[in-house]
């Protein structure tokens, strides 16, 4: 939500390994893709990406 409108952001299905670190990876590729200049809807489906590679792996954070 932005003050305005409400977003809603998909998965990257992937395989699930361990979740630990999944928000923050979120949280981190969402913020680095508006620092990018990037939309919303677009910074949403970078922090799914980002977060995917993280769950893949056992203790990755």
């Amino acid at each position: 939500y932005d003050g305005e409108k409400f977003y809603y952001g998909g998965i990257v299905p992937c395989e699930v390994v361990d979740t630990m670190g999944a928000g923050d990876s979120f949280i981190a590729g969402f913020l680095y893709a508006i620092c990018e200049g990037k939309g919303i809807q677009e910074a949403m489906a970078d922090g799914a990406a980002n977060s995917s590679v993280t769950i893949a792996y056992s203790g990755a954070w």
